[in-house]
């Protein structure tokens, strides 16, 4: 099976390797031949995420942890799948039992599938506990498995293998299949209200490490949360009065970190917007990898003016209708965090500092916040209250030169000041006719 829908990133920082996973849970490491899906045995029949209906996906409220939910009777089957890094980028993919009985969770190995051309698996063994796919360590298990059952993905399929209860018990047997074509899955039980971790290998074929990586001392999914969630909270950071825009902005934050440091060298629009949203040393960091075309191009790289004829609500709407669920986006997270702060705040052409530039019809009367957002003048913050249709604005342009000048074109044309930190109580704001 080939992925389904738009994938999500999945990486650390600090290491260069990075998988994928899509809306159903199947995981695929960047560049690699093959995939590692998952299927779930309840006692009523066997469950497979990509076909099942009731299968839902988020993403954690800090950084790239999905978290897939698959119906099981009396409850869920919960898959989470993160990067951890490290020499060998592991990356780590949990199974949850979530309901009141046991359950069998397979975790399956198979070609990759993009479009027409199909990934290889030609040989496959189980070395104590790592799996080596084509004679390179793949996937580390906490033991061997219960049962297992090997295929080809042109013979008996190996989910009808399993149905049928033909898995085979006992020591893992080696197989190897000239036209590449080996489908392997593992069985393990899992008790309800248990979870359980393997982890993928992306670098240790090159470190050596596979032999010593211990499950038990990998960190958990919660664990990698709090580490994004320390990550985010340097740079600009926004309050947002819509939990769906502002998880949409979290999330491209965290991927836009990770395109600074992927393997592929960055693009101008990278660089130009971790400069706009704070991140300074990734910013430099990114720069020093352009090539001489990107550099030339980030000269003309500009940050989307306040004073621009509107539309970018409509635009930001747009690309988060346009999302997935874990706020992927074809072309990258650039775009989305360029409309958010063009939003926000940004400099204007007469030098002056504008805050919130354009106001979204449907955050009127709702309060929102900006922390640290570099611009010409400084480092600005501020907050954004309302006493019924009429707003407060509390700002602070840290570093400002002598005569900054602050305004709020989205709440009030004329207003203006030429202090660096201050209060004001704005004239009421009216909606738009037909605004929403």
């Amino acid at each position: 099976m080939s992925a389904t829908g738009p994938v999500t990133e999945l990486g650390a920082l600090g290491s260069v390797h990075r998988a994928w996973i899509d809306p159903r849970g199947l995981v695929g490491l960047t560049g690699a031949r093959w995939v590692v899906d998952w299927w779930i045995g309840a006692d009523d029949r066997w469950h497979v995420p990509a076909v099942e209906t009731a299968v839902r996906q988020r993403l954690a409220a800090d950084g790239p942890v999905p978290e897939t939910v698959m119906r099981v009777p009396g409850g869920d089957a919960v898959q989470r799948a993160y990067a951890v890094g490290g020499a060998g980028g592991l990356v780590a993919i949990e199974v949850e039992n979530r309901s009141p009985v046991p359950f069998v969770v397979a975790f399956v190995l198979r070609p990759a599938l993009r479009g027409d051309r199909r990934g290889r698996l030609a040989r496959i063994a189980l070395d104590g506990t790592v799996v080596m796919t084509d004679g390179r360590p793949a996937l580390v298990v906490p033991r061997p498995p219960s049962r297992w059952v090997v295929a080809t993905t042109g013979g008996e399929p190996a989910l009808e293998i399993v149905r049928s209860g033909r898995a085979v018990a006992g020591p893992f047997v080696a197989a190897r299949d000239r036209g590449g074509a080996l489908e392997i899955a593992l069985l393990y039980p899992l008790s309800h209200r248990s979870t359980l971790r393997v982890g993928l290998l992306p670098g240790v074929g090159e470190t050596g490490e596979a032999g010593r990586v211990d499950l038990t001392r990998v960190p958990s999914a919660a664990d990698a949360t709090r580490g994004w969630a320390a990550q985010l909270g340097r740079g600009m950071r926004v309050e947002l009065p819509d939990e769906g825009v502002q998880r949409g902005v979290d999330a491209a934050r965290a991927a836009l970190l990770l395109a600074a440091e992927s393997s592929s060298r960055p693009t101008a629009a990278v660089v130009a917007v971790l400069e706009e949203w704070g991140f300074a040393p990734e910013a430099a960091a990114a720069r020093e990898r352009l090539r001489w075309r990107a550099r030339r191009a980030l000269a003309h790289v500009t940050t989307v003016r306040p004073h621009a004829t509107g539309g970018r609500w409509e635009a930001l709407r747009a690309r988060l209708d346009a999302a997935s669920p874990t706020w992927a986006w074809a072309d990258g997270p650039a775009p989305t965090l360029r409309l958010v702060r063009s939003l926000l705040v940004g400099d204007d052409d007469a030098g002056a500092v504008a805050l919130v530039p354009e106001l979204p019809p449907a955050w009127l009367g709702r309060d929102l916040a900006v922390h640290n957002a570099p611009t010409r003048s400084g480092r600005v913050s501020y907050a954004l209250r309302w006493h019924g249709p009429r707003p407060t604005v509390l700002w602070e342009v840290s570093g400002a030169p002598a005569g900054v000048r602050v305004r709020a074109p989205g709440l009030d044309a004329v207003w203006a000041s030429d202090r660096a930190t201050g209060e004001v109580l704005l004239e009421p704001v009216v909606a738009a006719p037909g605004a929403s």
